[in-house]
């Protein structure tokens, strides 16, 4: 994903994205990290698009594709200590 989004920045202005600072994606990894570091407890919400939207993945899979993004919103919370 990461790959596809720096050659589409690339053709779209002429120079590669790495010269922007820049995390790429928030991954779970990344999410697990700040709550350890910052002891940030968080909500995850998924919104419902419908059915077409949730078989992307299935569909990603069948064609041999990578899957797709998931647009999730998080809420964040100070953890009391």
């Amino acid at each position: 994903m990461v790959q596809e989004r720096r050659k589409g920045f690339k053709e779209r202005f002429g120079f590669l994205s790495a010269g922007l600072a820049s995390l790429d994606y928030l991954t779970d990894e990344r999410f697990a990290v700040l709550t350890a570091q910052f002891g940030i407890r968080w909500t995850i919400h998924r919104p419902w698009y419908g059915i077409r939207w949730a078989m992307r993945p299935w569909m990603a899979s069948w064609k041999g594709k990578r899957e797709p993004a998931e647009f999730r919103i998080y809420t964040g919370e100070k953890a009391k200590t």
